[in-house]
């Protein structure tokens, strides 16, 4: 029978962007290029998975035994996180038990059919049905502080510095627009004597830039004092 879901980031490296999508697909490659960084544990519920319901039956007992609750299901396409960004077109959901789980599953892998997903298609001229859709199940994070850094400004294209938006005690909410981030810009040749978190974020964002070798978006969560990576991709504006 083939494989419905893979576990940890060498599988998915071993299968493949279009087997389990670009989200999951950098973070895997991430783990690759840049040492001691800390990434949630996480699973793919791959994009050629031909019996949903096996497939989702199989990944929540996985789920159970070597995640654990809650988690975030998130959507992990084959045109995310590219050069067309499809930023907040797709599900991300937080669930806290099994049936939410299954629920985000079905809401994840029917979200190409969204008003606003077939518009932006066709503005972009893709093809709506040459999307992959693979779902990326991650640990949850419990959030200190979460954010957002790019390694070259947005806007400005100042590839000089770092720019970092960032809230305290929330998890996705930066990203989808849902609040108001702080903002703090980075020098990249200074260290951040004052403050740890920001310069570990700068010590990062360097080493990734430099791995990938382009300027990077990169989401992270601060908890007990430690950071994790939980989404990396090409800035695309």
């Amino acid at each position: 029978m083939p494989k419905l879901y893979v576990s940890g980031y060498d599988e998915m490296l071993n299968y493949g962007k279009v087997a389990v999508g670009n989200k999951a697909y950098n973070l895997a490659l991430l783990s690759t290029k840049v040492d001691n960084l800390n990434l949630p544990k996480s699973a793919v519920l791959l994009s050629d998975a031909n019996d949903i319901a096996t497939a989702k039956k199989d990944i929540s007992d996985y789920v159970i035994s070597s995640i654990g609750y809650p988690l975030i299901a998130r959507s992990s396409t084959t045109v995310e996180d590219s050069n067309d960004s499809f930023a907040g077109l797709f599900l991300s959901k937080v669930c806290y038990n099994k049936s939410e789980l299954l629920i985000a599953i079905d809401n994840v892998l029917n979200s190409p059919l969204t008003e606003e997903v077939i518009k932006y298609c066709e503005f972009k001229r893709i093809d709506k049905k040459t999307i992959k859709v693979a779902i990326l199940i991650q640990e949850y994070i419990n959030p200190d502080v979460s954010g957002v850094m790019f390694t070259k400004h947005p806007l400005s294209n100042d590839s000089s510095i770092i720019l970092i938006e960032y809230k305290e005690k929330t998890s996705d909410a930066v990203t989808g627009g849902t609040v108001i981030p702080h903002n703090m810009v980075i020098k990249k040749d200074k260290t951040i004597s004052y403050n740890p978190m920001f310069n570990q974020l700068r010590s990062i964002a360097l080493s990734a830039e430099d791995a990938f070798c382009y300027p990077l978006d990169i989401e992270w969560i601060f908890s007990d004092n430690k950071i994790w990576i939980v989404q990396i991709r090409q800035i695309t504006t």
